[in-house]
C-alpha cells in the first residue's frame, strides 16, 4: 500500500474563474449554432455525484453499497440581470442543447496553472430569480452524457481558453477537466 498525499498549498484558491460561455449543439454534441459569452459571475459550483445505498441484512450489518445514476452539471450566480440575459434564460434554453466552457481559476492561479472544464452537452434550466437588492440571476446546467466521444478543436479559437490543444470528451462521460 502507498500513501497518496492530496495537500498542495498551490493548488489553495480563493476566487473562481468567472467565464463562462456555451455553444450551440445537437443532442449528439455536434456544433449547430451560435456561442455565447455570458458576463460576470460571482459564484459557481460545478459538481459531480453518485449516491451511493448501504445494503443491510437483517441483523443490521452492513453487507454492500450499491451506486445509483451520476448527476452533473454547474450551477451559479451571474452578477448582472440585463435583459438579453434574462431573455435567453428565459426563451432560448428549453429544448435546446449546448457545449459549455468554465474557466475554473484565473490564469496562472493554481500552482502556476489554469483549469478549464469542458462539456460536451449541456441542458440549462429555463428559469431566473431576482432576489431584491441584488438583482443577480442565478442559473442551472446540467451535463449529459454523450454516446460517442466529443471532439473539441481549437478551443483557443472557439472559447478563447488557455488550452490550445484539442479536447476530447471521452464516451460515456459528461466533461473533461484540463490543466495548463
Amino acid at each position: 500500500m502507498s500513501t497518496i498525499d492530496y495537500t498542495d498549498k498551490g493548488y489553495v484558491n480563493k476566487y473562481g474563474g468567472g467565464i463562462l460561455k456555451a455553444r450551440e449543439v445537437d443532442d449528439a454534441g455536434a456544433v449547430t449554432g451560435d456561442t455565447y459569452v455570458f458576463g460576470y459571475v460571482q459564484e459557481t459550483k460545478p459538481h459531480y455525484e453518485k449516491p451511493k445505498e448501504d445494503i443491510n441484512d437483517e441483523t443490521g450489518d452492513t453487507i454492500k453499497s450499491v451506486f445509483g445514476n451520476a448527476t452533473t452539471g454547474l450551477t451559479g450566480i451571474f452578477m448582472q440581470s440585463n435583459t438579453t440575459l434574462l431573455d435567453f434564460l428565459r426563451d432560448s434554453t428549453e429544448g435546446k442543447y449546448y457545449q459549455i466552457y468554465y474557466k475554473m481559476t484565473k490564469t496562472g492561479d493554481l500552482n502556476g496553472v489554469t483549469q478549464e472544464l469542458f462539456a460536451g452537452i449541456g441542458v440549462f434550466t429555463p428559469k431566473w430569480e431576482l432576489v431584491s437588492g441584488t438583482r443577480r440571476p442565478s442559473f442551472e446546467i446540467t451535463f449529459l452524457k454523450n454516446d460517442a466521444a466529443i471532439t473539441i478543436t481549437t478551443p483557443n479559437s472557439v472559447y478563447g481558453s488557455v488550452e490550445t490543444d484539442t479536447v476530447t470528451i471521452p464516451i460515456g462521460k459528461y466533461y473533461k477537466i484540463v490543466e495548463n
